[in-house]
């Protein structure tokens, strides 16, 4: 967070690194301002806009768009997080869905 410690942040080194996704746009983003800034000045950078990308509603939908869409084993409805695909999976097997 720039001008701050990065303390109560919704996003954090390792939550970039769990998503691929949001990890090469944030490389996409910075890449003009390697060699211009300290690395310093970049990680305030990346951690500020990996913010805004990951908990902005405008910025998330923005992000989500760029994901490749879901590969279609079968018929049915489609989870879109893996929380929601296993709550899926257990009324399946249950016979609730």
């Amino acid at each position: 967070m720039i001008g701050g410690e990065g303390e109560g942040s919704a996003m954090t080194a390792t939550d970039d690194a769990d998503d691929p996704v949001l990890e090469a746009e944030l490389d996409r983003a910075l890449a003009p301002y390697r060699g211009l800034v300290s690395d310093e000045v970049l990680a305030q950078l990346r951690e500020t806009l990996g913010d805004a990308l990951a908990s902005h509603p405008v910025g998330s939908l923005l992000l989500d768009r760029t994901r490749p869409p879901p590969v279609v084993v079968k018929s049915g409805e489609v989870a879109k997080d893996a929380g929601e695909a296993e709550e899926a999976s257990v009324k399946r097997r249950r016979g609730g869905g």
